[in-house]
Parts: C-alpha cells; structure tokens; sequence
C-alpha cells in the first residue's frame, strides 16, 4: 500500500504608498507621485503513488493581497503638469497534479484554489482637520488607478488499477478587486486638461481533467471562476476647472453598446471608469472500465460594480469655461 500528498502554499501581501499631506510643492515641471508594484506566484505541485493500494493528493494554495495607495491629501501642489498614479500587476501560474498506478485499488485527487483581492486607489482628498487641498497645473492633471490581474491553472489528476480507480480534480479561481480613483473637498485647476481613470482588466486561464481507468473507472473535474470587481471613479464636493487651452490628450472611447473604439485626442475634463473581464475554460473527464463513469461542473460567476459620477461639484465657470 502507499499513500501520499503534495501541498503547495503561497501567500504575498505588499502595502505600497506614495504621498503628500499637509505640504506644499512648487514644481516649474513635473509633480509625479507614483505607487507601483508587481506580485507574481509560480507553483507546481505534484504526487504519484504506485502499490496495490494507493491513495495521493495534490494541494495547491495561492494568495495575492495587495494594497496600493498614491493620494495626496491636504496639500497645495503648483507645476506644470501633476501626475498622481497607482498600479498593479498581479500574476498567479498555478499547477496540481497526481497519478497513481494501483494493482488493486487506487485513488487520487488534485486541487487548485488561487485569489487575488487587491485594492489599488489614487486620489486628493482632504483630512478632516486640514485644509481643503488645492491643485494647480499649467498643463495636464492626470490622477489614475489601474489593476491588471491574471490567473493561469492546470489541475489534472489520474487513477490506473485492475481494480478501482477513481480520480477528481477541482480548481477554484477569484479575483476580487476594488480599483478606486478620486477627487473630493479640493479645489483642482488646470490651465488644460483633466484625467481621472479607473481601470480594472482581469482574466482566468483554467484547465481541469480527470481519469479514471480500472475495472471500475471514475472521473470528476469541477472549476469555479468567480470575478467580483468594483471599479470606479468620481468627483465630489469639490471645484474643478479643466480649461483645456493646449494640446489634446488621448483618451479611450466606446459606442454607445460599450464596444471599444479606437483612442481619441481630446480636450477637456474625462472621468472614465473602465473594467475588461475575460474567462478561458477547458475541462474534461473520463472513466474508462466495464463500469465507467465521468462527470464534470463548470461555474463562472461575475458580479461587477462600474461607476463614474460627478456630484455636488463645480465643474468650470462663468468666467472660465474652458475651451469649446
């Protein structure tokens, strides 16, 4: 008899900022503020088992929790062009497996489970006792957060006997982010355009199976993708004045059916929330004996939250209404 498992366990945590509060700063150029990070697990997990009674398992376990922060929060900031970014790039590869050869009986399971639940902001706000923050640019005012996360599984589990063989696969995968860009209580001008963006991109890479082969053959694949991402961006209680006298900008555009377009070069104020969500799935089982049976489940769940708004907010002015 043998018996034996494999486990894999990956955990990342990174708590990233970049910041100003309670200052001031005068730039004849540039004012950049950036976060930015790149997380990324590789695992492989494997078991084999061969005797007249086997039993292996496989167990792979991975987890990215980021958070990423760019703010600037009760500061006056004067330059020609302000610049206020966070951003992540979370990658997860995963493999399990197992096989097992059995002179009576074998069994044999591998699993995959993989999250990833960031939460990237950038924005200007203020605190709640200092004053109200106050940008000033020359030129462009750009304030952006953007995710970009991935995961990528192979389960695969087989059982061979010349009695019963059994073998089952399961892989779970969740990307849970909250991707988060604004500006509220503050006082933003800029002499051309202003950029506000929030951009979540996600996909899933699954690939599941299951072989059974014995006397008796049992096969069992289950995957589970579930993408539950909020993504928005926002203008409150504040004064904001974009006069968009300059060169244009380029900026991402979309027919009224939410396609996307080619970029455009723009003047003016943009708050765009954008979230791409893509899932690959292939699964397959079999089990092979004079009695054979196989089953597989697939289950893909996405729940989103996208929003931009502008409320209780001056947007230009009488007197400065921007470029037409």
């Amino acid at each position: 008899n043998s018996a034996g498992i494999a486990i894999a366990v990956n955990y990342i945590e990174n708590n990233y900022q970049a910041f100003v509060i309670d200052s001031v700063l005068k730039a004849g150029e540039n004012i950049i503020i950036e976060a930015k990070n790149l997380a990324g697990i590789e695992s492989v997990s494997a078991a084999a088992g061969a005797a007249g009674d086997t039993k292996v398992g496989s167990v792979s376990f991975n987890l990215i929790n980021n958070r990423i922060l760019a703010y600037i929060s009760s500061s006056d900031l004067t330059g020609g062009n302000i610049k206020l970014l966070a951003s992540d790039n979370s990658t997860i590869k995963s493999v399990s497996g197992q096989v097992n050869f059995s002179g009576s009986q074998g069994l044999g399971a591998a699993a995959a489970y993989n999250q990833i639940s960031n939460s990237i902001k950038a924005y200007v706000d203020k605190n709640s006792t200092l004053a109200q923050p106050v940008l000033k640019a020359g030129n462009n005012i750009e304030i952006q957060s953007k995710s970009a996360a991935s995961i990528s599984t192979i389960g695969a589990s087989g059982s061979l006997g010349s009695g019963t063989a059994g073998s089952a696969t399961v892989v779970i995968n969740i990307i849970n982010n909250t991707v988060s860009t604004y500006v509220a209580d503050a006082n933003v001008t800029a002499g051309n355009n202003i950029y506000l963006l929030a951009q979540s991109l996600n996909e899933t890479n699954s690939y599941g199976g299951s072989l059974g082969a014995g006397a008796v053959g049992l096969g069992a694949a289950a995957i589970v993708n579930v993408l539950n991402n909020d993504t928005e961006v926002y203008i409150v209680s504040s004064t904001v004045i974009a006069s968009g006298q300059g060169s244009p900008i380029e900026i991402p555009t979309w027919n009224t059916d939410g396609k996307k377009l080619s970029d455009q070069n723009l003047n003016g104020l943009f708050i765009i929330a954008y979230n791409k969500e893509a899932i690959t799935l292939y699964s397959g089982t079999a089990g092979i004996g004079s009695n054979g049976a196989s089953g597989q489940v697939s289950t893909n769940i996405i729940i989103n939250i996208t929003k931009a708004y502008i409320e209780s907010s001056t947007i230009n002015n009488d007197t400065d209404k921007g470029k037409l």
